[in-house]
Order: C-alpha cells, then sequence, then structure tokens
C-alpha cells in the first residue's frame, strides 16, 4: 500500500479578446500536470506525473527525522542496558501441601487452627481454618504470615526482643508473636508460613513443622 499527495494547479482563465471589449470565444482551458509524489513501501519517494518519460523520474530516499532516529537509538540503549530483578516465590499447588500436611500435624495434636501461606512480596497464596479454630485466628495468621515475608525472619526473634525493647511492636507491619517462620528454597526466600488459634509454643512447634516439610521436598 502507498498513499499519495497531489498538487495541482489552476486551470488558465479565458482571455478577453475582440474590439469594444467584445467577448470572444472560450478558449479549451489549459491544465497544467498533476504532480504526485508516492510513498512506496521500499521507503522510497517517487514522483509520478507531469510529464517526462518514466526514465526520467527520480526516486528519493525517505529518510528519518532525527528527532525519530534519536527515539529508536534511546530505545535501544535501554534495551540493551536493562537488568530484570526475578525472585522465586512459592506457588500455589504448592502452598496447598504445606496447609494439607500441617493440617494433619495439628489434627494429631488435637488442636484447631488456622493456617496462611504467602509468598515472597507477602501475598496470600494458600490459607485455611480448622473447624473449631477460633474466628480470631484467621486475621492473625495471615498477619502474622505477611509480618513475616516483611521481615524475612521468624517473628519469635522479634517476640522475644520486643520483651526488652516494646517498642519493637510499634513498627510498621511487625506482628512480635511466634507462630510464623520464612520459607526457604536453595538458600532463597520463597514465602512464608503461619499458624494461629493455640498456645504460642504450639503454633511455633506447628509453624517450624510446615517450614521443614517444605524443605524436605527441595
Amino acid at each position: 500500500m502507498f498513499s499519495l499527495t497531489t498538487e495541482s494547479s489552476e486551470s488558465a482563465r479565458p482571455e478577453i479578446g475582440g474590439d469594444a471589449g467584445a467577448i470572444g470565444p472560450d478558449p479549451k482551458p489549459s491544465i497544467l500536470p498533476v504532480s504526485r509524489i508516492v510513498h512506496c513501501e521500499d521507503g522510497l519517494q517517487r514522483r509520478r506525473g507531469g510529464g517526462g518519460s518514466p526514465d526520467m523520474q527520480r526516486s528519493i530516499p525517505s529518510r528519518p527525522s532525527p528527532r525519530a532516529a534519536s527515539k529508536r537509538q534511546a530505545g535501544r540503549t535501554m534495551a540493551e542496558t536493562s537488568t530484570f530483578n526475578t525472585q522465586r516465590s512459592v506457588d500455589r499447588e504448592t502452598a496447598n501441601r504445606i496447609l494439607a500436611s500441617t493440617v494433619d500435624a495439628a489434627h494429631e495434636r488435637n488442636c484447631a487452627v488456622s493456617v496462611a501461606v504467602v509468598d515472597c512480596g507477602g501475598h496470600l497464596v494458600a490459607f485455611n481454618r480448622m473447624d473449631g479454630a477460633f474466628h480470631g485466628s484467621v486475621d492473625a495468621a495471615i498477619g502474622k504470615a505477611r509480618s513475616c515475608a516483611g521481615f524475612r525472619a521468624p517473628l519469635q526473634a522479634f517476640g522475644k526482643l520486643a520483651r526488652d525493647k516494646p517498642w519493637l511492636g510499634d513498627l510498621p507491619g511487625l506482628i512480635p508473636l511466634g507462630g510464623a517462620v520464612p520459607l526457604t528454597h536453595a538458600d532463597a526466600f520463597v514465602g512464608a508460613v503461619s499458624v494461629s488459634g493455640d498456645t504460642e509454643e504450639s503454633e511455633q512447634s506447628l509453624a517450624e513443622f510446615a517450614a521443614k516439610t517444605f524443605a524436605s521436598w527441595s
């Protein structure tokens, strides 16, 4: 496909002839040839029409403007120098397996808890509230899992520090309670698991069990 840009001239006006201002017969209007510039797919501009043989038609290379060339060069430079930070994270299938194993362990201990698994960014991937678990354990489990992912450390360690430094509890996003531990794969942080609904010691034990079970799969 190509587009046309046309340039035309006006027709010649008829001349006034004869004596005493008599108007003679209208001559045949003379129309100047039309010049067309054809923008072809091969990147060339060809001038068509206006007389002359095809051999006299000249081809003009279509050159990009300096501004467009500068933008393309800048885009290539960014693509060549840009780096992307990719990070692994626990997926939903694995998170559901972690939930199942943790719930089975809680059944064996005769306790009803809520279990939450989040990815490396602290986003909820899987959750399970066992029958009989306190309603408050739902938000507690999810909140502790997100807090653990935010600091990438077991929350129990902050709980011990908070006894001597109560101001730790005022840190945004930090929940200094046990029961939430990181999930790691090949020494890389990939998520966190949290348990809530029983004593702090029981929650911590179940969370550590979940993390060790996950590590045994990798």
